[in-house]
């Protein structure tokens, strides 16, 4: 779902997960804005979201969500009406990620990401490459980390979230929903959600 940003990346994740073993066999994109999509991708787009219907049986990924649009994830996902059992985690071999983790369903996760032990991933969470998660962090669904992000431990994320590149988040603090995070930002305390924080310390945008 999604045929431009980092809904291109997902291929790259399962064509090194394929070959590992092979597990997928990827048919295509599906994509509401087709002039967005490079002409290099346009033909294998297969339709539009709602089109997502005539998959019967197939399974999909949806990669879509920046700063501008990243509400957008859950209403677009629940509208679709389709189980989440269809949404497989698509998770890249070199991320390394402790054995004892609970995790959803429709989960990307990018090259060499970090997970470290009893964390909990909702569904629909997109963490980009070289993410560091430590111990005990609630990641709650729909929200996207964006690379080289540093979530210390005991951290509750909360839902529909967006954490901008190079971020760190210090440990024990709680990130409400729909909280965007700017890029390069140092959080040290609790953030309310639905604002906008970014610097160092973070704070709301004015």
């Amino acid at each position: 779902m999604g045929a431009s940003g980092s809904s291109l990346d997902i291929l790259s994740i399962i064509n090194q997960i394929n070959l590992k073993k092979k597990k997928y066999q990827f048919v295509g994109y599906l994509d509401d804005n087709i002039n967005k999509v490079s002409k290099k991708y346009k033909n294998k787009v297969l339709g539009k979201f709602k089109d997502i219907n005539k998959f019967k049986g197939y399974y999909f990924a949806i990669g879509i969500g920046n700063e501008k649009n990243y509400k957008i994830r859950k209403g677009l996902i629940s509208d679709l009406k389709i189980p989440t059992k269809y949404f497989p985690n698509i998770i890249h071999p070199s991320a390394l990620i402790n054995d004892d983790i609970e995790i959803g369903h429709g989960n990307i996760i990018h090259a060499y990401v970090t997970i470290s032990r009893d964390v909990k991933i909702d569904n629909f969470v997109n963490i980009l490459p070289k993410v560091t998660v430590n111990h005990d962090v609630n990641i709650k669904s729909y929200t996207i980390i964006n690379s080289n992000t540093v979530i210390s431990g005991d951290i509750n994320i909360g839902e529909n979230c967006y954490i901008g590149q190079g971020s760190n988040l210090r440990d024990h603090i709680n990130i409400g929903d729909k909280t965007l995070i700017g890029m390069g930002s140092v959080v040290t305390k609790d953030l309310e959600g639905n604002f906008t924080y970014f610097g160092n310390p973070a704070k709301i945008k004015a």
